[in-house]
């Protein structure tokens, strides 16, 4: 063959790697997973959804978990290349899917991230993910999909956590189109004032503080930022910076 060709002198049919037995080719070993990890960190729910697994692939798997969940916040993009090295051992397993689907929603891959959490969604029967789901078609600028995908699902079957996940999504997804009235009164559910300050009722608050102060109703925006603040021990959200940039 000429220089210019695809292909190579070999002749046709031999495999890469000519007669090197299998085990001395190289092999895609995926990243590599931090010292001390070793897969016990796992909750035993996932846990037990990987016991369909061959022992030694089981622990690599686990492993891979754990380091895409502690890498998620700091460098979404490395805990994607871990989630989708897991797939390649277990793309039946609903938690690898899952782990695949919210690191690429981490990572603004919200193409890949509908695709994974669309397949986890479909092995579960679980509509627990739809807020996120709903989130990549926003991602994706199409706010009117995912306020059709959240309408779609009985909000009364699921978690409080994961109901308002979803008004916050539906809420942006609003904004997105213009309609801000409609924005704020989607936030307006009862958790709204119910005496909790667990993360999910905090970014709840920070969210109808938000739109409030996007609409230009900056006193009522610093009122909530300033319960927020002083409320938000665990410092889920930057309230206090708010309350101080909108009192001046």
């Amino acid at each position: 063959m000429t220089s210019g060709s695809s292909g190579s002198d070999r002749p046709r049919g031999e495999r890469p790697g000519g007669d090197r037995p299998a085990s001395d080719r190289p092999r895609d070993i995926g990243p590599v997973i931090p010292e001390g990890i070793t897969g016990e960190e796992l909750d035993v729910t996932v846990t037990a959804e990987l016991r369909t697994l061959p022992e030694e692939l089981r622990e690599r798997v686990a492993r891979l978990l754990v380091a895409s969940a502690q890498a998620i916040d700091e460098d979404p993009a490395q805990a994607l290349a871990f989630a989708q090295a897991a797939k390649k051992h277990a793309a039946r397993v609903a938690v690898v899917r899952e782990a695949v689907g919210l690191s690429a929603y981490a990572a603004g891959e919200f193409a890949l991230a509908l695709n994974e959490l669309r397949t986890v969604r479909r092995l579960t029967g679980s509509d627990e993910l739809v807020a996120a789901m709903a989130d990549a078609e926003r991602g994706l600028n199409r706010p009117a999909k995912a306020l059709e995908l959240l309408t779609s699902v009985n909000e009364a079957a699921l978690s409080e956590p994961t109901r308002i996940e979803m008004r916050l999504v539906a809420a942006g997804a609003r904004a997105d189109l213009g309609q801000d009235e409609a924005a704020l009164l989607t936030l307006q559910i009862p958790a709204l004032t119910a005496p909790y300050w667990d993360e999910p009722y905090v970014r709840l608050r920070y969210g109808y503080a938000d739109h409030l102060a996007r609409q230009g109703r900056v006193e009522e925006a610093a009122t909530w930022f300033e319960r927020i603040a002083r409320q938000d021990t665990e410092q889920f959200t930057d309230a206090d910076v708010r309350w101080a940039e909108l009192s001046g």
